[in-house]
């Protein structure tokens, strides 16, 4: 037999927290106690599972039975009750605790009883643990429906320690305190559960305010230290007793019994504690970044803004006037993709933003004008020059500069051709259109001729 029916044990929680087990017969809210007195009106052989009982009346199922005859007696669990057949079921090995399978009941010599052994049922065992979870005292107990619910008590509790008061066998006086470790911890034998006469507990709470610094003692002033104690964000000046800073975002609170002190040396004053309440306010997140005007056909075009939010608040993207061929990424705020040909041209009114929920920023409206793929060329071919405008001849040609574009008075494109030998070159990239070309000459000290007569090819 063991600590099976104390009335309280004690769970040792090693380097944690105990755990206090409490037992009664029934639920104890109930304030009564039920007890039901019949007898067997047939034979029980060992190894049973049934009771032929003369009277049901007040066996409940999950009540506690004992049988008792001739000095022995059985405690068993009620399974089922048969009021019609006056029958009750205590199955072995099933679920219930106090019923063991049957090659248990022939292995350690359960009695047979006969007709006319006395049986009681009384109410079953109601089970109470109170326990720590975190920084929450928790109840366990069973519901209305004897199912085991788990229930907060009281929260801002980080210990609870216990011990066993224990006396001499056949005393009554505690004469030792015991923690439930060793000889003593569960489960105990019935020689054990005698000698415990007392449980003491030890709970420690802890307040969930911010505590103000220690003022025990002799204080000149209050202390920048003792300001770092509750806060991160204030300072302190001892010669003037200015109290200042600036708390961000993150350091939202009440900061309460905080008290100002001053002290000649001899005598000291002190203003009335008083509390500061930080709210955080929602500050309007940047966006910044410059991104690319125009874009090529066949050519890949991507712009990613740089965004931040100063309270560190997560930012959602958005874009106005996304271009059809191009991609938006609402996490990042990319634009991004490949334009076709049937993309050319200039898209306008472009605006991207951050918004973190309540506030947004938004970057200058932009366009971006893209350009059809440029692959045509033109070859341009010219007769150097003999003489000067003086008409003198030319002894230091050094080379050409061809310049063009696609406005015949703005030629705004050049190519340098540094040899007098060459007379011939090939312009590339060339985009549709109309282009317009002339050639001038350079001499080694850098004077140049006038632009030749204009050349042009349409490029389809």
């Amino acid at each position: 037999m063991n600590d099976l029916f104390a009335s309280v044990t004690i769970t040792d929680g090693a380097a944690g927290q105990d755990a206090i087990n409490i037992q009664y017969y029934d639920n104890p809210s109930n304030d009564n106690f039920k007890l039901a007195l019949t007898s067997l009106r047939s034979t029980m052989p060992q190894s049973s599972s049934e009771l032929n009982v003369n009277s049901t009346y007040a066996c409940d199922i999950g009540d506690l039975a004992i049988v008792s005859q001739a000095g022995s007696c059985t405690l068993m669990e009620v399974t089922q009750v048969q009021g019609s057949a006056l029958k009750l079921q205590h199955n072995p090995g099933g679920t219930p605790t106090y019923n063991p399978p049957v090659p248990y009941q022939g292995a350690n010599g359960w009695p047979a009883y006969s007709t006319g052994a006395s049986m009681q049922c009384f109410s079953r065992l109601y089970k109470r643990t109170y326990d720590i979870q975190g920084t929450t005292l928790r109840l366990t107990q069973p519901d209305a429906a004897w199912v085991m619910q788990s229930y907060e008590v009281v929260p801002h509790i980080i210990a609870l320690q216990a011990q066993y008061g224990i006396a001499d066998a056949g005393s009554q006086q505690v004469n030792a305190w015991v923690n439930a470790t060793g000889a003593w911890a569960s489960p105990l034998p019935v020689a054990s559960i005698r000698r415990i006469k007392a449980v003491r507990l030890s709970l420690v709470a802890r307040s969930a305010e911010f505590e103000k610094p220690d003022t025990t003692g002799v204080c000149a002033t209050t202390t920048p230290a003792m300001v770092a104690d509750w806060s991160s964000w204030a300072t302190f000046d001892t010669g003037t007793g200015t109290l200042s800073g600036t708390p961000s975002a993150a350091t939202a609170g009440k900061y309460s019994n905080i008290v100002i002190s001053v002290s000649d040396g001899k005598a000291a004053a002190s203003l009335a504690p008083f509390a500061i309440d930080v709210t955080a306010t929602n500050r309007p997140p940047a966006i910044s970044g410059s991104p690319g005007t125009t874009a090529t056909v066949g050519q890949p075009y991507s712009f990613t803004p740089t965004a931040s939010d100063p309270d560190g608040q997560k930012l959602t993207f958005s874009i106005v006037n996304k271009p059809a061929w191009a991609t938006f990424d609402t996490v990042s705020g990319r634009l991004y993709g490949t334009p076709a040909d049937v993309g050319a041209g200039t898209y306008s009114s472009i605006q991207i933003s951050a918004s973190d929920g309540q506030y947004s920023a938004v970057l200058p409206a932009f366009s971006i004008a893209v350009q059809k793929s440029s692959n045509g060329t033109a070859t341009l071919s010219w007769v150097p020059p003999t003489t000067n405008v003086d008409g003198t001849p030319v002894t230091n040609l050094a080379g050409y500069r061809i310049a063009y574009g696609q406005y015949a008075s703005n030629l705004t494109q050049s190519l340098e051709v540094p040899s007098a030998a060459v007379t011939s070159a090939v312009i590339e990239n060339l985009t549709t259109g109309t282009w317009y070309f002339a050639v001038k000459a350079y001499t080694t000290n850098g004077i140049e001729s006038d632009l030749s007569n204009l050349a042009q090819k349409t490029v389809l």
